[in-house]
């Protein structure tokens, strides 16, 4: 037998919270905004980097955008989660495997990740280092702007006709700032002390094939392995969500081996869809983890 939920004020105001934090929580876990579609003006500083991720982004609607490109998205044709933001140096007609681009791409992470660069650390460090007193304070007024992408480079290569950069994203977190479904890292307690609401979006990998323009391109984002998801929703229920809106999501621990870290980057593109279960690559991936995991058990 049904029981009606009351109908009481109260009662209605106790599901709509619930309600808000479960979208919440599923946007948090997708990366995305699943609110209904705005119009948005967008200027983004990519330091160099020929990509920025922009995961809500429909094709088709971008306007005025002198160079850039919207790539499809290999799995939603009717998204684009990576703009091309700038030319290539060097395009590439010939170009390796999907597969043999991620898991180079999945060594780039863990590089990253053992030189200390996926730290906050690291992105003081940059601003430290790309820009003086002055030059700081015109990156934090530009951050404080919401119509304002300030991207800071990680690491970047190409290899195999593959261009692969880590980056992360500035941002300046305020009670009016919208949410936009990604973990931030506070950098409060630097600076002087005069940006306690500077933040750091969490880092993003972006693998994109050299052609030009890029006609494929993948975006990951990566977690430190103490991130926690809610322990008191069923994942067969939001798993469906992530897996077919989600951008993947890689966490990082300091235990995983190299190879460990590019097969997980491998699971992800087929969990979600970006190659499929023949993809050579997949199950050589597996092997390698397994045989480098029971190595140093």
């Amino acid at each position: 037998m049904l029981t009606p939920i009351g109908g009481s004020e109260a009662d209605r105001d106790t599901i709509k919270e619930m309600l808000r934090q479960t979208t919440g929580e599923i946007e948090i876990l997708a990366g995305r905004s699943f609110r209904r579609t705005e119009r948005a003006t967008l200027t983004i500083d990519s330091n160099g980097l020929p990509f920025a991720d922009v995961p809500d982004l429909q094709r088709g609607t971008i306007q005025g955008a002198e160079g850039a490109f919207e790539i499809r998205d290999p799995v939603d044709d009717q998204m684009t989660t990576v703009l091309q933001v700038a030319s290539l140096r060097e395009a590439s007609p010939r170009t390796s495997q999907v597969g043999d681009a991620l898991w180079a791409a999945g060594h780039l992470v863990a590089e990253a990740s053992g030189s200390g660069r996926l730290s906050k650390d690291y992105v003081l460090h940059w601003l430290a280092e790309a820009t003086d007193h002055d030059g700081l304070k015109t990156v934090l007024r530009r951050v404080m702007d919401p119509d304002q992408r300030f991207i800071i480079p990680v690491l970047a290569t190409a290899i195999g006709g593959w261009w692969l950069q880590i980056s992360r994203r500035l941002v300046w977190v305020t009670s009016k700032t919208p949410d936009d479904g990604r973990l931030v890292e506070p950098l409060r307690g630097a600076l002087d002390g005069h940006a306690s609401a500077l933040c750091a979006v969490e880092p993003v990998l972006i693998v994109a094939r050299m052609t030009q323009p890029s006609d494929w391109a993948m975006s990951t984002r990566i977690w430190p392995a103490y991130v926690d998801r809610p322990r008191d929703r069923p994942w067969p229920l939001l798993a469906k969500a992530i897996h077919g809106h989600g951008i993947p999501v890689m966490t990082i621990d300091r235990v995983s081996s190299r190879e460990e870290i590019a097969c997980q980057l491998l699971l992800l593109a087929y969990w979600h869809g970006y190659i499929g279960n023949d993809e050579p690559a997949l199950a050589n991936a597996v092997a390698m983890a397994s045989h480098t995991g029971s190595s140093s058990q």
